[in-house]
């Protein structure tokens, strides 16, 4: 979640609570407004990693990792 300041001028608006997914490619997000002033706080950072595969006798295996990297806020 990240919450920032947008807007063309002060008094900025508060975005609060926007929820985004990280592209893989480069690690990066796109914030949803496109006149940001600045970054508030980012938290709540999560990885999910699965993956299927066959074994030897045929069968799909499954492995699951979820991990909270940052109880706390990052900025």
């Amino acid at each position: 979640m990240v919450d920032y300041l947008a807007g063309a001028a002060a008094p900025y608006e508060r975005v609060s609570g926007e929820m985004h997914v990280v592209d893989a490619t480069d690690l990066s997000i796109v914030l949803s407004r496109p006149d940001v002033a600045g970054i508030a706080r980012v938290q709540g950072v999560s990885l999910t990693v699965r993956g299927w595969w066959h074994d030897r006798r045929g069968r799909v295996q499954m492995v699951a990792i979820d991990t909270f990297l940052t109880p706390e806020p990052l900025l």
